[in-house]
């Protein structure tokens, strides 16, 4: 087994990663085994089998005739049922929207990072962080928000003098954030991906990580102030 004749009266083992399926009469016995590939009688090279369909939910990692799946995504750790599948451990809770206002956010799916913009309805000021800054949580804040680390307080007032926008109008909606139609919210998650793009966040390599479909708003109360 695994040998063939060399000559009457010797036999040679096959060449590296070959073997027989009997009695090797000749090189061209020697097959490659299974995650290896060649001619008969070698020689017989590592195929990567993460190039062809490996069903690996998140990475999948070339070795020496096999292959082994891994979770690269914070957050994620690999299913102790099956190997290529990844079981979510950490994750961000979704933001608690003002009253008499919303939020917008973005996941960022490649990094299991969230990032939220806080903004009010007309009418309302937004009070706490500076207007048009982003609330974020993943995996660099333990999974808590920046908000809640900080212990800032975000809420939205009834404007002083609901006439007048300052030049910073980012932090305001159009509508009642409850009102807003499917046009308007694609629209706020747009400019919100436009403007972390802008700061080199949700790229990498020149590529888009967010996307309009991981983007979503969330709407607070509204009461009668």
């Amino acid at each position: 087994m695994n040998t063939y004749k060399a000559n009457n009266s010797s036999c040679t083992l096959c060449p590296d990663h070959s073997s027989t399926s009997g009695t090797g009469n000749s090189l061209q016995g020697c097959r490659c085994n299974a995650g290896y590939h060649g001619p008969a009688g070698g020689p017989c090279n590592d195929t990567d089998e993460c190039i062809n369909e490996h069903g690996c939910e998140q990475t999948c990692v070339n070795t020496p005739g096999s292959y082994r799946c891994t979770c690269t995504i914070p957050g994620y750790v690999q299913n102790a049922n099956d190997s290529k599948s990844c079981l979510e451990k950490n994750s961000c809770p979704d933001l608690e929207a003002p009253e008499n206002g919303g939020v917008a956010c973005v996941q960022e799916l490649s990094t299991n990072t969230a990032r939220c913009q806080v903004k009010c309805n007309a009418g309302y000021e937004h009070i706490g962080t500076a207007p048009g800054s982003n609330e974020m949580c993943g995996q660099s804040t333990n999974w808590t928000w920046t908000s809640t680390l900080n212990e800032d307080e975000f809420y939205c007032a009834a404007a002083w003098f609901p006439d007048t926008f300052f030049e910073v109008e980012v932090s305001y909606f159009t509508d009642l954030c409850n009102a807003l139609t499917e046009a308007a919210k694609k629209e706020i998650i747009d400019n919100f991906l436009s403007d972390l793009r802008s700061r080199n966040i949700c790229v990498a390599n020149g590529t888009n990580t967010c996307d309009i479909s991981d983007g979503k708003i969330h709407c607070g109360n509204v009461t009668d102030e």
